[in-house]
C-alpha cells in the first residue's frame, strides 16, 4: 500500500477550467467542458493510485450541485481518500453536508500533522515547524522551500506519491 498527496481537483467546476487554463497534457486546447475535465482526472488519479493505496486530498474536490455526480466521481477513484476540507469545500453547508455524505474515510476541517512530520493543509501555513504539503495556489509557485504543493495542475492531475514528496525534502535539505 502506498501514500499520495493531492489537491484541487474541483471536479464539475467548469469555471475552473478557464481561470487555471487547464488542459490535458500535450494539448494546447482547453478541457472542453467539466466533464472532459473529470474524466482525464479521473484516469490520470488511477493510472498511479491502486485500490488498497492511502490517498490524502488537501481540499478542493468538487464543486457539484448534484450529490449523486460528485459520489459518482468519487467511486470512480482508487484508494481510500482522506480529506482536509479547502475554501471550497466549505463555500456553502449543502457543499460540506454532501461531502459528508461522499465516502470520505476521514473529514478533517484543520489542517493535520501527519506521521509527526508533514503538516497537511489546503492553503499554505505561514512559517511552518513541519514541511508543509499544501494545494490552493493551483498552477502557482509555494511560498518557500518548507512548502510543496500538490495542486493537479502542477502534478498533470496525478496524486504525488510520499516517495516524491521524501525526494523534495531530502533535495531541499529540510529537516
Amino acid at each position: 500500500m502506498s501514500e499520495f498527496f493531492i489537491a484541487d481537483n474541483h471536479a464539475f467546476h467548469y469555471r475552473i477550467i478557464e481561470l487555471c487554463q487547464r488542459k490535458p497534457l500535450g494539448r494546447d486546447s482547453l478541457f472542453v467542458d467539466e466533464y472532459e475535465m473529470n474524466d482525464y482526472m479521473v484516469k490520470q488519479w488511477n493510472s498511479v493510485v491502486g485500490k488498497n493505496d492511502t490517498v490524502r486530498h488537501l481540499g478542493d474536490f468538487g464543486f457539484c450541485q448534484n450529490l449523486s455526480d460528485l459520489r459518482d466521481f468519487f467511486n470512480r477513484l482508487n484508494g481510500n481518500i482522506h480529506l482536509v476540507i479547502g475554501n471550497h469545500d466549505k463555500h456553502s453547508k449543502m457543499i460540506r453536508k454532501r461531502l459528508d455524505m461522499v465516502g470520505f474515510k476521514t473529514i478533517s476541517d484543520y489542517p493535520v500533522l501527519w506521521d509527526n512530520r508533514l503538516l497537511l493543509s489546503h492553503s499554505p501555513i505561514l512559517n511552518p515547524k513541519y514541511v508543509n504539503i499544501h494545494g490552493h495556489l493551483h498552477e502557482k509557485p509555494s511560498p518557500s522551500p518548507w512548502h510543496i504543493s500538490v495542486s493537479v495542475e502542477l502534478w498533470d492531475y496525478k496524486p504525488v506519491p510520499l516517495e516524491v514528496i521524501e525526494g523534495l525534502i531530502k533535495e531541499r535539505n529540510l529537516k
